[in-house]
């Protein structure tokens, strides 16, 4: 069985829009093909790329899955309904963030783009097997996979207009029987080899969830509030094979990206930190490491950023808002000023994210609050739009 797995971004003659490795698709690939036998898992970023596949693999693509991401959702839509066309018995699966959590607004998003067959909500790994697996079994029968009603997907029958919808179980990885560690590698495996190039960003995750509610975040919901790590040992041989591949194909990466959504501020990252700097003094690489820094233990997230190179970790202050009534509005904790303050006394490079138009905010409170960051020390700023995204519980008409 034939599966191509696709987080698409948009190219220029520059190159491209994202340049991060889709650790997702790798992640799900990994755990597909150690649980479905006789698979073979096929990964794409670039669209020119997936269009050559298409045109000259002589055989067709049983299974077709998206990653679906608001900045390259009609990217996507466009090559799920090329590829349905030309082959219509083509399994084409949508998942992803960008899925709304409204019942109603799913089924319409489906009806719409009907050459969807089926989308899956949350994590994706346990019921993209359950789907390979159920395609198989029903000698890839579309309309049958649809009646099985697999957990956490929803499909619509071409025959009937039946809408089949699964029961909302939790396929979390790290929460029931199956650990992080029952998906192998993608970097270690080499799934990953065929996406390093000039320029491109390793990215890696140590953890998954987030304790936050933030009622914007697409992790804001209580689906992700339970944290689970992975095995150290792991993530120490990952940063390895990407450091030795750097090296020994002499390419012009600088950067490595933890996808962790409080990266340092875990007691279990200062190993990570270390054998960054490890890495660094033996390669010169990674010259910068990116991530979203923890919201609380301030003091572990500042003692871990120092263990690294100087300079080549810019303290991430996603504060959003400095407004009190608009955090308590958007379930919202950020670090104490004082802890910019201390970092700039002690020249630590930080930048600050803020959010424009927020609840309960008003274009006073808004500068007052850029002014209280420049006060205390905030080197970078970027100030964001506001944007009601699918999957956030701000997405929903009563909030």
């Amino acid at each position: 069985m034939k599966i191509l797995l696709n987080f698409l971004t948009h190219e220029t003659k520059s190159g491209m829009h994202n340049r991060y490795f889709p650790l997702s698709l790798g992640l799900i690939s990994e755990f597909i093909k150690v649980n479905v036998k006789g698979v073979e898992t096929f990964l794409f970023k670039r669209p020119t790329l997936l269009s050559k596949h298409i045109e000259t693999n002589e055989t067709k693509p049983d299974i077709v899955m998206f990653g679906n991401y608001m900045w390259v959702e009609k990217l996507s839509l466009f090559y799920a309904e090329r590829i349905k066309s030309i082959f219509p018995d083509t399994l084409v699966v949508f998942g992803g963030p960008n899925l709304s959590l409204d019942e109603e607004k799913k089924v319409d998003f489906l009806r719409k783009n009907s050459f969807i067959d089926m989308i899956i909500q949350g994590d994706a790994e346990i019921a993209s097997m359950h789907i390979v697996k159920g395609f198989k079994e029903n000698n890839s029968d579309i309309e049958k996979l649809k009646s099985m009603n697999i957990p956490n997907t929803m499909s619509i029958s071409k025959v009937s207009n039946k809408v089949y919808k699964g029961d909302n179980l939790d396929f979390r990885i790290g929460v029931g029987e199956i650990s992080l560690e029952h998906i192998p590698s993608p970097y270690l495996s080499g799934g990953m080899d065929v996406f390093f190039e000039d320029g491109s960003i390793p990215l890696l995750e140590s953890t998954r969830g987030c304790p936050y509610g933030c009622t914007f975040c697409q992790q804001g919901t209580k689906y992700f509030s339970k944290i689970r790590y992975y095995n150290d040992v792991r993530i120490l041989s990952e940063l390895d094979y990407i450091a030795n591949k750097v090296k020994e194909e002499s390419l012009d990466m600088e950067i490595v990206e933890f996808a962790d959504p409080n990266f340092g501020m875990y007691k279990q990252d200062t190993k990570i930190f270390q054998h960054i700097r490890s890495i660094q003094d033996k390669y010169d690489y990674p010259k910068y490491v990116f991530s979203s820094s923890g919201k609380s233990q301030p003091e572990r997230v500042l003692s871990n950023s120092k263990i690294l190179k100087e300079g080549s970790m810019n303290l991430r202050a996603a504060v959003q808002s400095m407004n009190e009534s608009t955090l308590k509005s958007i379930d919202r904790k950020n670090l104490p000023t004082e802890v910019f303050k201390k970092l700039s006394k002690e020249s630590i490079d930080t930048y600050a994210e803020t959010m424009l138009a927020l609840p309960n905010e008003s274009k006073k409170t808004y500068i007052d609050g850029i002014c209280e960051l420049v006060d205390a020390g905030i080197d970078e700023f970027s100030n964001h739009q506001t944007i009601i995204l699918k999957g956030t519980p701000m997405e929903f008409d009563d909030y």
